[in-house]
């Protein structure tokens, strides 16, 4: 595509992305829940948050808090390497 002429792709539309990643930059997905351990995102959303806008990325957002809720936790999740790490230290 020449850089002079305008996208014609609708999905690379000007769409207003103000709201960043909720990536911490623990980047593991779960075996058996199939969430990232750090941002509790699936590869589905990581793989296409930078092409979502604003309302999409809402919605993902609403439904990473839903998910924290349903697992009783709110905060991100114990990597199996800080696991190895507790662990390996004798902390619970």
């Amino acid at each position: 595509m020449n850089p002079q002429q305008p996208s014609t792709n609708p999905a690379a539309a000007d769409v207003p992305r103000t709201i960043a990643s909720p990536c911490v930059g623990v980047c593991q997905i779960d075996r058996d829940t199939r969430f990232c351990l750090g941002c509790w995102r699936t590869i589905e959303e990581i793989a296409h948050w930078s092409r979502y806008g604003d309302p999409q990325r809402l919605e993902v957002l609403e439904r990473l808090r839903e998910r924290q809720r349903e697992a009783g936790q709110d905060r991100r999740r114990v990597t199996r390497r800080r696991q190895a790490r507790q662990d390996s230290a004798g902390t619970p």
